[in-house]
């Protein structure tokens, strides 16, 4: 159980996460964020340790400033629809894309992309089929793209 200094210390290092992002359009290094806190940057990565388990970031492992905030909304349907042509484009163009690739090529996090795939799937636009690779479109969808 946090302490009550360590979850002062959480909203703190959370709220400049977020100024960081929205002001300078950057996320701070875990010195920069000990620097801001008054803390040592042991102490700054426990913060963000406390900061995922509470749900408000996401992480990569060992990849420098790959902090994500987290909203816990839905996605919007403009994230929906970017996933969607993407996976329609891998699939003409190359082969069915994994979820890793849609991460990294969209610069989305595990949950949005999860939360887009689920969209898509109660929508009835894609297929996931169990113990394949791949992320599929579903029948009545029309795989043809005009644009080409």
């Amino acid at each position: 159980m946090p302490t009550k200094r360590e979850l002062e210390r959480a909203d703190k290092a959370f709220a400049f996460i977020e100024a960081c992002w929205e002001n300078h359009n950057a996320i701070p290094s875990q010195a920069e964020l000990a620097e801001h806190l008054g803390v040592g940057v042991p102490a700054a990565r426990d913060t963000l340790l406390l900061l995922e388990k509470q749900g408000r970031i996401e992480r990569e492992p060992y990849v420098a400033r790959s902090i994500r905030i987290v909203n816990g909304a839905p996605p919007v349907d403009g994230t929906v629809e970017i996933v969607y042509e993407y996976i329609r484009r891998k699939i003409k163009y190359e082969y069915p894309p994994l979820v890793s690739q849609i991460r990294r090529d969209l610069f989305l996090t595990k949950r949005e992309v999860k939360r887009c795939l689920d969209v898509l799937v109660e929508q009835e636009r894609i297929l996931i089929e169990e113990g394949k690779t791949g992320v599929y479109l579903s029948g009545n969808e029309d795989n043809t793209d005009d644009d080409t």
